[in-house]
């Protein structure tokens, strides 16, 4: 299966601890999409969502990773689909052309407009954005969004350690 990420599951190793058989396939943009971080996680933080604009002038940078099969109801259930998110088929365009990928978005519920990430959850994205070398006008873009410390101790911690296990280079 073919999986576009744009938000916390960008880096390989982030993904692979959802999804271990996730392999890198190539960048790709989701056009007519802006990344906004308004999806309301089960954390009561703001993850990201590909929020559907109609506008040419939005984008959102991902990757595409293929998954296995079975592996894609699990990731479901960790990223809400049901409760805060829907899948949805997107078309993604890469440097080979057309490929269609599904990706989370969130449903209509669960948009909050005025939370923000935690700071833990901004660095998984950036970290993404800096292993797969997006554009520095896109990592800026991101970075300019508020984000802070997460109260809960124990999650930030398990959380630094996936960041502390991540490769940029």
């Amino acid at each position: 299966m073919l999986y576009f990420a744009y938000g916390s599951n960008l880096p390989i190793e982030k993904i692979q601890h959802k999804a271990p058989s996730a392999t890198l396939l190539y960048k790709g943009i989701l056009t007519h999409h802006q990344l906004r971080f308004h999806r309301l996680g089960r954390d009561n933080s703001a993850k990201c969502d590909a929020f559907c604009t109609n506008d040419a002038k939005h984008y959102i940078l991902g990757v595409i990773y293929q998954i296995a099969p079975h592996e894609k109801a699990s990731l479901d259930e960790l990223e809400g689909v049901g409760r805060c998110c829907k899948d949805n088929m997107v078309i993604i365009h890469t440097d080979l052309g057309e490929v269609k990928a599904f990706t989370y978005q969130a449903g209509p519920y669960s948009i909050q407009p005025n939370i923000v990430p935690y700071t833990w959850y901004k660095k998984l994205v950036l970290l993404g954005v800096h292993q797969h070398r997006f554009p520095l006008n896109y990592e800026h873009m991101i970075e300019c969004v508020d984000a802070i410390e997460d109260p809960d101790e124990a999650r930030a911690k398990e959380n630094q350690a996936i960041i502390d296990s991540i490769k940029t280079e």
